[in-house]
Order: structure tokens, then C-alpha cells, then sequence
């Protein structure tokens, strides 16, 4: 199971901050883009995002109302791994798949509500990849939703055979506990970026991993 930092903020320094300092400990980082109705707060734009001159792969987990603009930006970039569209959108998510996949991008979609499972299905077959929020999507740190971890093995349950990400409360204390649903990748967001050591937490974190794969 890949463990990814995750990136959320609506300052620019504080985003070129956390980019530069987790590239240096991960070659993997996840990006959250927030302009939605959904919450109150906006994080900075694809645009900005990517304005830091960083060797590193970049995932973005695109939680907006309307996420065209940044889709077409967003693969451009040759660092960009994959792109994460809301279930949300009110854009045509179909539509932005095919942009996706013909820039040879993966594709990904997420939800945050059980009532939003059966929306999640049909794109069973179109996207590479199916992320879970265990949080209210908006802000790190967030309330631990365990009841989202059951959905995973729905997900395999139901014939997905593609990537399953978890997004949102995962720390040492919650690891134990979705290592036993079938996540193929998490991504940390406060459990790193404030701790007062991130690449020690990160690499605890990896470490932690491995030794309870080994002793399951």
C-alpha cells in the first residue's frame, strides 16, 4: 500500500513551502483543489499549484463545482500521474475522463457519501482509480468516518478491479485499522504537514505499514 502526503491550502507560500519540503522525503505527492459549494473555504488553483519548479509526481484530487479549467491545465503538466474528479461535479465527468486519458493521464473518481455509491458505480469501467473520502471533504482534520473504510471491500465486492484510494484521517492511530480493508493507497494530510517533524511521521508511517503487513 503506497502512503502519500497530501497538500491542502490557500496560501502560496505555504504551498511552496509544503511541496518543497515533502518532495524532498516523497517522490509521490496528492494535491487538493477546493472551489466548490459544498464548503466555505477554496484552496489556491491548479494554476498556482503548479508554479513550483519541484521534481515530483503530483496527484490532484479536484473537489470543485466546475472542474474543466483546471483539467485542461492540469494535463499539461508532465508531472501529473493522475487527475481525481468529485463526484460533485456539475461538469460532465465522462467529458473530462476523455480529456484526461487521451493526455495518457489516469483517471480517478472520489465520494465522501454513502448516497453517492451508486453514482460511483458506473464508472467502474471508465476510470483507473476510485477514492474513498473517510473525512468531510473541506479541511484537514476532519472527523474519522471508520463506516467509509466498508466501502472498499464494496467496491471489490462489486466487480471494481482498478485502484482504491483512501483520502482523510489516516495517522498511527487509525493505520491499524484500514490496513484491514483493501486500500491500494492513502493519502496523509494533517498527520503530516502538522507534525513537528513531517519526513520522521512520513517515514513512521511507511514503516509502521510494513510491519503490520508482516504480521497480519
Amino acid at each position: 500500500m503506497k502512503i502519500n502526503p497530501t497538500i491542502l491550502t490557500n496560501d502560496k507560500d505555504d504551498y511552496a513551502m509544503q511541496v518543497i519540503r515533502d518532495a524532498g522525503f516523497a517522490k509521490e505527492l496528492d494535491i487538493d483543489v477546493i472551489d466548490w459549494s459544498l464548503t466555505s473555504g477554496k484552496t489556491i488553483t491548479a494554476e498556482e499549484s503548479l508554479s513550483v519548479p519541484v521534481d515530483v509526481i503530483y496527484n490532484f484530487d479536484l473537489m470543485m463545482d466546475y472542474p474543466s479549467k483546471a483539467v485542461k491545465v492540469l494535463v499539461e503538466d508532465v508531472r501529473v500521474r493522475k487527475i481525481i474528479i468529485n463526484i460533485h461535479s456539475m461538469d460532465s465527468i465522462d467529458d473530462l475522463i476523455e480529456i484526461i486519458e487521451q493526455k495518457g493521464i489516469e483517471t480517478a473518481v472520489s465520494f465522501h457519501e454513502p448516497s453517492q455509491y451508486d453514482l460511483i458505480k458506473k464508472y467502474f469501467n471508465k476510470v483507473d482509480s476510485i477514492h474513498i473520502f473517510a473525512i468531510q471533504p473541506g479541511a484537514q482534520g476532519n472527523k474519522f468516518r471508520p463506516e467509509m473504510l466498508e466501502y472498499s471491500k464494496k467496491l471489490r465486492a462489486d466487480g471494481f478491479e482498478g485502484e482504491i484510494g483512501l483520502d482523510g484521517g489516516v495517522n498511527k492511530q487509525t493505520l491499524p485499522q484500514i490496513l484491514n480493508f483493501p486500500f491500494d493507497v492513502v493519502v496523509v494530510g494533517s498527520a503530516i504537514s502538522k507534525s513537528e517533524n513531517p519526513k520522521s511521521t512520513y517515514l513512521q508511517l511507511i514503516e509502521m505499514e510494513k510491519q503490520l503487513r508482516n504480521c497480519a
